[in-house]
């Protein structure tokens, strides 16, 4: 399976239990999912991100603090 289509899977099933009634969430992701496991587990964190209400305000990526004598990278590339 590439990658496109196991996030259209991804996709498909998070649908089919956001728009089902919560007391078949577990049905709907055992019959999507079947024995896979890792795709059972990433649906299942994408379902409980959604719950949380803090999700979204937290930054995606952490700035990292490098010590002041850390030497500055240029982004430039050298002419020749």
């Amino acid at each position: 399976m590439s990658t496109g289509e196991h996030w259209r899977r991804i996709e498909r099933i998070l649908e089919r239990v956001l728009e089902a009634p919560p007391e078949d969430a577990a049905r709907i992701l055992a019959q999507e999912c079947g024995s896979d496991r890792e795709l059972r587990r990433r649906v299942a964190a994408m379902l409980a991100a959604g719950d949380d209400p803090s999700f979204l305000s937290r930054p995606a990526v952490r700035r990292l603090a490098l010590p002041d004598s850390a030497p500055a990278r240029s982004t430039r590339t050298r002419e020749r």
